[in-house]
């Protein structure tokens, strides 16, 4: 059962398993009524009751849901860890064997972002079971950051971005993050390990908006995003933890060297670009 399996990397990561023949279930909050290559589980994940319907029959689980961009009752704490952690029981008591959990890198108990905060209390408490767990810590998604800078470029308007986007972080595309997933799925040793999965790419904001052909910037001043995190959270809580991520991307040491080395990322921003 993939857990997010219509987003950015479960979607992927269906497509690579489906394609080496593994039946696969989806649990999704909008079936769709068109064919699809797999099965499909209507419901959501903070659902207890389709959660445990989700797991009937299945010996593994892949969980790819985060909460960053979700409202009240659906943001990290209520996914990321509570959900998430649900999920962990319920497939102990369905009988399921092999877990693995997409985490994120530097999650922590103490980390100012509370997507970290969450992802590390689940991490947690799968590590306490007896399930036969790994624990996958990418970097940032790069699609999901070619997208945000990308801004109204399409419309003929400025890339976006977060500060003054002069600090290097790095990034990982999607589909080397689930060819990491695909490789643990297979490979025994990948049991009971925690692995960070980074990129070839150490990037900037305004790296990311050059490289999609712009000399138009729009920047969000660094002191909005101080203060937006905290003033956006009652009306807009979304928007509060991309203010947190903006804020972390141009101030903290977000670098990193390709990773696992028995599954190595080699997808550039260049070839993701080119193959879009």
């Amino acid at each position: 059962m993939v857990a997010g399996g219509t987003g950015r990397l479960g979607t992927v990561v269906v497509r690579r398993l489906v394609r080496r023949g593994e039946p696969i279930r989806v649990l999704t909050r909008h079936p769709t009524d068109t064919p699809v290559d797999h099965e499909q589980a209507a419901g959501d994940v903070r659902s207890r009751t389709a959660t445990a319907a989700a797991l009937e029959g299945c010996d593994t689980v892949v969980w790819c849901v985060h909460g960053l961009l979700g409202g009240h009752g659906a943001g990290p704490g209520a996914v990321d860890r509570d959900a998430c952690i649900a999920t962990i029981d319920a497939a102990r008591a369905a009988g399921v064997r092999r877990f693995v959990l997409i985490s994120i890198k530097n999650a922590a108990a103490d980390h100012p972002s509370s997507l970290f905060r969450a992802k590390f209390a689940a991490e947690e408490h799968l590590r306490a079971t007896n399930l036969d767990w790994t624990i996958l810590r990418p970097t940032s998604f790069l699609e999901l950051w070619l997208e945000v800078v990308r801004g109204k470029l399409d419309k003929g308007g400025p890339a976006v971005v977060l500060g003054p986007g002069e600090n290097p972080f790095n990034v990982v595309s999607v589909d080397d993050v689930a060819a990491v997933v695909d490789y643990c799925l297979t490979e025994p040793s990948t049991v009971g390990r925690v692995i960070d999965v980074a990129g070839p790419d150490n990037v900037t904001m305004v790296d990311l908006a050059r490289a999609q052909g712009t000399t138009k910037i729009k920047r969000v001043p660094l002191g909005v995003l101080r203060v937006m995190r905290y003033l956006a959270v009652p009306v807009a809580p979304a928007f509060a933890r991309q203010a947190a991520l903006g804020v972390l991307l141009n101030t903290d040491d977000l670098t990193a060297v390709a990773a696992p080395p028995e599954c190595l990322p080699t997808r550039t921003m260049h070839t993701v670009l080119a193959a879009s």
